[in-house]
């Protein structure tokens, strides 16, 4: 993240909270991480998502 300029970081910051506020969510900025955490964070909601498509395709539900 070094790479990044802090105010770009804050743009992309500011970005994502208005995009969920719109969608009438609460976010939270909890920091930022590096390669590592975010393929984790990619293979996790990969992960879930995958789940809860299987869950749907077995309950009829394909939405």
């Amino acid at each position: 993240m070094d790479g990044i300029f802090a105010h770009v970081r804050l743009e992309i910051e500011h970005f994502f909270t208005i995009y969920k506020e719109l969608e009438g969510r609460k976010t939270a900025t909890l920091g930022w991480g590096g390669p590592g955490h975010a393929r984790k964070a990619i293979r996790e909601g990969r992960k879930k998502y995958l789940e809860q498509a299987a869950g749907r395709r077995r309950s009829g539900n394909r939405k």
